[in-house]
């Protein structure tokens, strides 16, 4: 009998590319690589500027679970480590909450991390913004908000809030933020909760509480070590970028967020998917002071009014110098939108939002208060109320039996 001195081949298979993403030919992944942790390969997700998204399914014993789904994240070799690793921080800090990505598993093969989540049922941004009523708005926004207070609940601020990193379920709706690649730590977040494990340590210092307190704190700490490797007020998508990220102003922190939900909502209002598409950079200038800024920067000043905008530029010490024929006066959103349901909480909520000082900009937990949503925040504290009653209903019942 003939020995077949063949070497085993590595299998090769095609993965079909995400629907939204028709401009990406079919890519070749390495199908062992997943068997081996017990994942079959269905499709790509996704792809941005760090890495692809694949869909994939669980096996047991080499059988396909249907039921169990992932989304598993393989990052290019070009994306520094520290971001990966930071990112993966990020991911157990927010681990177990809702609206947030579900960390499953990691594994590690010929120097690429994959990153193992749930998989969440969504449907992308392009196919259904154009046709939202404004309940339906409302709903993906206070989605959007909800996640973003969860963030700072623990100190982070994501820094790339954008359709694409907020998956959006239209049937359910409900929603998760995902890339986690560039966010930030509070430092003051962190200060606090060091206080904090330094006053229940004074009672019982081998606490439960404290113990876990001591784990989120070296965990932040791993994470501001990569963070402080690659740099503070990382730029993510210009487009949702406020101006004090894109003039590089060393005082950015939750508000850069904010800014984002105010774009998205006009994305909404005004059906157009590309919004201050001037500021896109394709060679990123290294210094602030610099005249790429001035197309976005005319831009905010067509809708804010020159006075406002040139207000903002002194603050973030950019010198501008705007055209004369340059509006003075800000625009009322009214004037250009023209929606149903647009009243005078929307606009409101708007306003606070697409703020050009980020100190005066809405917060989170504030945005999830206003009048805009109120028919939501009925709605969960009657939700809230029948629970307490049904609880209290099924005490009774076990007392009386």
């Amino acid at each position: 009998m003939k020995k077949n001195n063949k070497k085993s081949q590595t299998t090769k298979i095609k993965v079909t590319p995400c629907s939204n993403d028709r401009y990406y030919m079919d890519q070749q992944i390495d199908e062992d690589v997943y068997l081996k942790q017990n994942y079959k390969v269905v499709r790509e997700l996704g792809r941005g500027g760090y890495g692809v998204v694949y869909k994939a399914l669980g096996l047991n014993q080499g059988q396909i679970e249907k039921t169990k789904k992932y989304a598993i994240k393989v990052n290019f070799s070009t994306v520094s480590p520290e971001l990966i690793f930071a990112e993966i921080g990020f991911l157990k800090l927010v681990y177990g909450k809702e609206n947030m990505p579900q960390l499953v598993n990691l594994f590690l093969k010929d120097q690429k991390i994959y990153i193992v989540i749930e998989y969440f049922t969504y449907k992308p941004f392009i196919t259904f913004f154009a046709n939202f009523d404004m309940m339906q708005i409302r709903k993906y926004l206070y989605e959007l908000l909800k996640a973003l207070n969860i963030l700072k609940q623990n100190g982070i601020y994501h820094r790339d809030v954008k359709p694409g990193n907020f998956l959006y379920n239209p049937k359910t709706c409900k929603g998760i933020l995902i890339d986690y690649g560039l966010s930030e730590i509070d430092r003051s977040f962190v200060a606090k909760l060091i206080e904090k494990e330094k006053d229940l340590s004074k009672n019982n210092p081998q606490s439960d509480e404290v113990q876990e307190i001591r784990r989120k704190i070296n965990l932040y700490n791993e994470i501001q070590k990569t963070i402080d490797q690659i740099g503070q007020n990382k730029i993510g998508t210009e487009s949702f970028m406020p101006l004090e990220s894109i003039l590089h102003h060393h005082d950015q922190s939750y508000e850069v967020d904010m800014w984002a939900v105010g774009v998205i909502f006009l994305q909404f209002l005004t059906k157009k998917y590309n919004l201050f598409s001037n500021v896109r950079m394709i060679n990123k200038p290294v210094g602030p002071k610099n005249f790429f800024y001035v197309n976005f920067i005319l831009e905010l000043a067509s809708l804010f009014g020159s006075e406002q905008v040139r207000q903002i530029c002194d603050l973030f010490e950019y010198d501008l110098k705007l055209p004369s024929v340059s509006a003075t006066k800000p625009i009322k959103w009214k004037q250009i939108i023209n929606m149903e349901g647009f009243d005078d909480n929307a606009e409101d909520l708007l306003s606070k939002l697409l703020c050009l000082h980020p100190k005066q900009r809405i917060k989170v937990e504030d945005a999830l208060k206003h009048p805009f949503f109120q028919t939501l925040i009925s709605q969960e504290q009657q939700a809230e109320t029948n629970f307490q009653l049904e609880q209290e209903f099924n005490m009774i019942k076990q007392i009386e039996i």
